[in-house]
């Protein structure tokens, strides 16, 4: 598959991100206080069960944080980090609402 996302995909594959990355979502949504999108080559996909396959629809735990890389925004949770791969607009979309997301609070 050759479409633009799929390329920008690989090239997310093939970039170095200075954290350790759980996985990828590809046409990443802020609901609330997570993301929402397609997950890849998450670190605890499992085949046998089903879990974290490449494709499954993802939502990660509450976003702490988040910063662009690029063509990539990486997004932070209180465990993990995922970087958002999205076409240019959806990007700007993505951007838009994390900047909104309330910020974590402990009590």
């Amino acid at each position: 598959m050759n479409d633009p996302l799929s390329v920008l995909l690989q090239r997310a594959f093939d970039t170095l991100f200075s954290l350790p990355v759980t996985g990828f979502l590809v046409d990443p949504v802020v609901v609330r206080t997570v993301c929402v999108g397609r997950v890849y080559r998450h670190v605890k996909a499992d085949p046998r069960t089903g879990r974290f396959v490449d494709g499954n629809l993802f939502h990660t735990s509450y976003v702490v944080g988040f910063a662009e890389h690029g063509e990539f925004v990486a997004v932070t949770t209180l465990n993990s980090v995922y970087v958002c791969v999205a076409l240019e607009e959806q990007r700007q979309e993505l951007i838009a609402g994390l900047c909104v997301l309330p910020k974590l609070t402990w009590h």
